[in-house]
């Protein structure tokens, strides 16, 4: 499978090196593309491969041989490339899914999909989306998120509210509720944020009350050291997801 990568951050830096290493199944990486060009001239230089390095995002979509688009950007990246990416006939990974709390634009992705392209959202940085996903067949009752990230200050509930309202104030860093909002509906999900400087890990936790199950899972992630805001296993989900996409067996839901 021929693939692009949106994103030389540090998640996408580290989807483009197990693509380059192999260890995303046979995946080849034939583009690049960041807003910051000597941000991916530099990851280009850095793999085996040398992806192209697009100067603009349409040379992408131009290109026949690209079979799915890699967002590891940002909402705004989802909102400015998403429907022109499915349109030009290629497969859609969105890791920036706050952006499709916008319902309009969800809604103009989907249609843009009629094309026969397929859009595909890890799990990102939390577990039970799996489980999620058979509950909500159920019938889901609730679902609660609580986030603890090292901010500086002190330790402090820094949002509690909707999902929609907690994509619009951090939107670099807490997709995973948009994520758990599109399984089970945006009215069953409460986040909450709690700023805790003594962590040294990111930590999840999800609530989930069911007609058939209650669930309760932690996740304590290892974030980058060059962004502090992500989830070194953010950029595994999606590596694991490019190998699922080229397995003969998959395990899971």
């Amino acid at each position: 499978m021929n693939v692009a990568l949106l994103g030389c951050g540090a998640i996408g830096s580290e989807v483009a090196r197990a693509i380059d290493e192999g260890r995303a199944g046979p995946i080849r990486l034939l583009w690049i593309f960041d807003r910051n060009r000597n941000k991916a001239e530099e990851l280009s230089q850095s793999l085996k491969s040398h992806p192209k390095v697009a100067e603009k995002m349409e040379e992408i979509l131009a290109d026949k041989e690209v079979e799915l688009v890699i967002e590891a950007a940002s909402q705004e990246a989802v909102r400015d490339y998403g429907e022109n990416i499915l349109k030009s006939g290629k497969d859609l990974l969105i890791l920036s899914t706050g952006a499709l709390m916008d319902s309009q634009l969800f809604g103009r992705l989907l249609e843009a999909r009629k094309s026969g392209r397929r859009i595909y959202i890890p799990s990102g940085a939390i577990l039970g989306i799996d489980a999620l996903k058979a509950c909500q067949l159920a019938g889901i009752e609730e679902v609660e998120l609580i986030t603890r990230k090292s901010l500086p200050g002190a330790t402090v509930t820094v949002f509690e509210g909707s999902v929609r309202e907690a994509v619009r104030k951090f939107p670099k860093s807490i997709n995973i509720a948009a994520t758990l909002a599109l399984v089970a509906g945006e009215d069953k999900v409460k986040v909450r944020i709690i700023s805790d400087p003594s962590l040294k890990r990111t930590v999840h936790e999800l609530r989930v009350k069911s007609r058939v199950s209650d669930i309760f899972c932690r996740v304590e992630s290892l974030p980058f050291e060059q962004n502090p805001l992500s989830s070194k296993i953010t950029a595994y989900s999606v590596i694991s997801l490019l190998r699922d996409l080229t397995e003969l067996v998959r395990i899971g839901t």
